[in-house]
């Protein structure tokens, strides 16, 4: 499943940068647009390839979930709690 969606990630980058070789198209304002957005969007796909293996196993990982949870809701959460504790205690004099 990991190459099928490698695949269908990298195809439209691929495609749309052959697109954007051809002079004829790049003169033409609105299509060099399209392909601009077409091509931001064709990037934003292509890096979910890189990030798509953590998410399957963070979906897939018992254990890994339970450590995130612990890693950012006890050591994290508890580290922020600890900083609001009030320092500026003031002893009067007499």
């Amino acid at each position: 499943t990991q190459v099928v969606f490698n695949f269908f990630a990298i195809t439209p980058y691929t495609v749309i940068n052959a697109i954007m070789l051809d002079p004829y198209i790049s003169q033409d304002p609105v299509a060099n647009a399209i392909l601009s957005s077409a091509k931001i969007l064709s990037i934003i796909l292509l890096y979910s390839c890189f990030a798509s293996p953590f998410y399957i196993y963070r979906c897939a990982s018992e254990r890994f979930r339970h450590q995130l949870v612990f890693v950012l809701f006890k050591i994290h959460l508890q580290r922020w709690r600890h900083r609001n504790v009030v320092t500026d205690l003031v002893i009067p004099q007499q």
